[in-house]
């Protein structure tokens, strides 16, 4: 099944980048693919009117500037927070979820806990809503 169906598409945007999106997901191991597609949902629920594209090969929710980005590679799967001074600051708060520099790293047998996700999300958010 393609990452294009159901509820997965963003709001609003490009129909080239959705299916540029759709084709980045489409083209990964199940593993990885099924937890990135799962960890999209995530994100869709927390911020439904960001919109998603591929920027720097990846993709990036985009909401008053780029959000976060979703990354897959050999070693596990990454959310890119696109700041590292956040996960510095949330360090506390992040528990046993491994990070460096802008990066939250999980593997797909263990997906990041929700209250890390939301609470990184929300704080990307105001972020870029200050202009930061």
């Amino acid at each position: 099944m393609s990452a294009a169906a159901g509820p997965l598409h963003p709001p609003s945007g490009d129909v080239h980048d959705v299916a540029e999106v759709d084709a980045w997901f489409d083209r990964l191991p199940p593993d990885q693919r099924d937890a990135l597609l799962a960890l999209r949902r995530r994100i869709r629920e927390i911020v439904p009117e960001a919109t998603e594209r591929i920027s720097y090969r990846v993709p990036t929710f985009v909401l008053d500037g780029p959000l976060v980005a979703l990354n897959a590679s050999k070693s596990g799967l990454s959310l890119i927070t696109m700041r590292p001074e956040l996960l510095t600051a949330m360090r506390g708060g992040l528990g046993a979820v491994t990070w460096s520099g802008s990066t939250l790293r999980f593997h797909p047998d263990r997906p990041l806990p929700d209250d890390v996700l939301r609470a990184v999300i929300e704080a990307r958010v105001e972020q870029n809503r200050r202009g930061e």
